[in-house]
């Protein structure tokens, strides 16, 4: 935070969206003594309600708040980028059955835009209401983002892409307040807010996995990607219904409707999709799990030694734990993750890992990387999936086991 006349000389541009947090991260700013002015930004303007969560309500709330704090507005609209960066992405990944994870390019998207619009307004740095925090080493010049006070609230999984520069120019007025205080103080400022910040992070994050998701595929989709397919038993390979195209399924989905409201099994889930095929593959999720992830397009700490395996933790999904692990580092950005205790469930293609350097206040984003593939070892043999029924029949104790592939896959 800044003091006396530094602050006063220096103008911050905050991005809002109507809600608590972004008002009191601006109200703090200005008590501070620095010039601040609000930008609204219009992520798109489609109606569909699964992408409501990523858009503000409506322009003229934030300006109301911007009024009642005495700061300047402004507004603007990146429909096109949001479309480009996120929407299309999402929408491609549903259909060849991997993960993408919204949130990273969202707040890519927003800071790249506030970055681009200080610039407009004369303002010397950005700020969001994000819980999460920035340090810069005074030795190295390196920018670090640290998980902040509010530990239950941690936002740091989906900022973990920001670049060096990106990071230089950004505040986080809420580093150091946990949520009950921000209450507080949003309380004490009288104003009537458009939205429910917690409520609205707890809907974003289910945003791909709601049925009226299915819509927006089909709208942004052409409909030949979309074709009826064969839900399968992976255990024995018989066909159990068909299906109305493979956008409307996805890993480890369970309560399963094939073709014309058939009801599949109630202890099947959706382990596999294979949409060359068409073919949704089903069992019961209890037989799966992974202790290992190879990554792709790894991002790490300027001053991260990549020579040999680091003791870590890893965050698997923008609302999970911090888990232990063991990175193994690998050539051309490839990392091979090491869990600690064995992972529950099927690991999609494309979901996105972020390292800490320990769990707790402080704590700090050392890497991240997007998956490949995950497996576990069956005696010695690395897996995938479980054996089918075929391979169960086919097993001789006396085939010498297969060679240990440890680290490698």
């Amino acid at each position: 935070m800044l003091q006396g006349n530094q602050a006063k000389q220096q103008t911050i541009l905050v991005g809002m969206d109507g809600g608590v947090e972004s008002t009191v991260a601006a109200y703090l700013l200005k008590k501070q003594g620095l010039n601040v002015v609000g930008l609204g930004v219009v992520f798109h303007e489609y109606s569909y309600k699964s992408l409501s969560v990523w858009t503000p309500k409506s322009l003229e709330n934030i300006k109301k708040i911007c009024n009642q704090l005495e700061i300047p507005f402004y507004g603007t609209n990146i429909n096109s980028l949001f479309y480009s960066r996120v929407l299309e992405p999402v929408v491609s990944t549903r259909l060849a059955a991997e993960q993408f994870e919204p949130v990273i390019a969202w707040n890519k998207i927003l800071i790249e835009t506030l970055i681009e619009k200080a610039k407009v307004v004369g303002a010397t740095g950005i700020a969001t209401g994000h819980k999460a925090k920035v340090f810069k080493n005074q030795k190295s010049g390196v920018y670090s983002l640290l998980v902040p006070a509010d530990v239950a609230n941690d936002e740091t999984y989906g900022l973990s892409r920001l670049s060096q520069d990106e990071l230089s120019k950004l505040i986080f007025p809420l580093a150091e307040i946990k949520q009950n205080e921000i209450l507080k103080i949003a309380n004490l400022l009288g104003i009537t807010f458009a939205k429910d910040d917690i409520e609205n992070k707890k809907r974003r994050k289910k945003s791909l996995f709601r049925t009226d998701f299915i819509e927006v595929v089909e709208r942004f989709s052409a409909p030949t990607l979309r074709k009826e397919g064969r839900i399968l038993s992976y255990r024995d390979g018989t066909t159990i219904c068909e299906h109305d195209g493979v956008h409307l399924y996805h890993l480890n989905q369970e309560g399963i409707v094939g073709k014309k409201g058939f009801a599949v099994d109630k202890t099947l889930s959706v382990i596999r999709i294979n949409p060359r095929q068409q073919d949704v593959i089903v069992d019961n999720i209890e037989r799966y799990h992974y202790t290992h992830c190879r990554l792709m397009r790894f991002s790490h700490d300027p001053a991260m030694d990549l020579s040999k395996p680091l003791q870590c933790f890893v965050q698997t999904k923008s609302s999970g734990a911090k888990l232990p692990c063991k990175l193994y580092f690998k050539n051309n950005r490839a990392v091979v993750v090491e869990f600690e205790d064995e992972q529950e469930g099927v690991c999609p293609r494309g979901g996105y890992l972020v390292f800490y350097n320990r769990r707790a206040i402080g704590a700090t984003v050392i890497g991240s990387g997007v998956v490949r593939s995950s497996g576990y070892f069956d005696d010695e043999e690395y897996r995938t999936y479980p054996k089918t029924r075929a391979e169960d029949d086919e097993f001789d104790e006396d085939e010498p086991k297969k060679k240990k592939i440890h680290l490698e896959f």
